[in-house]
């Protein structure tokens, strides 16, 4: 539980570059000063693209499943070469998420 609070003064310039920052990583200016406190670098709000981009990661990657398990039934593809390729894209979305978004335990 968090008890204590405090008065910080700011100059018009520096209250602008702290919003500005805040924005920028869509936290509230407590939990981004928490981060700080921490020594831990508040993460941007990725780009609109970022998600856009990372779904159709995802949708690419349900489809090469789809077809590794239809192939594998039929005989016809290297299965194991074939999952390989699409774990290969699921762990790059994966490392996509952790790079750009902050984790909500941080904030």
């Amino acid at each position: 539980m968090k008890r204590y609070s405090f008065v910080i003064r700011l100059t018009e310039d520096e209250m602008i570059q702290l919003n500005a920052k805040v924005k920028q990583t869509g936290l509230s200016r407590e939990a981004y000063i928490r981060l700080l406190l921490q020594n831990k670098v508040p993460v941007t709000i990725p780009p609109d693209i970022f998600y856009k981009v990372h779904n159709e990661l995802c949708r690419i990657g349900n489809n090469l499943n789809q077809l590794a398990n239809r192939a594998h039934v039929l005989q016809m593809i290297d299965v194991p070469s074939y999952r390989d390729n699409t774990n290969r894209l699921y762990d790059i979305c994966f490392k996509l998420i952790e790079a750009t978004i902050p984790r909500m335990s941080d904030a």
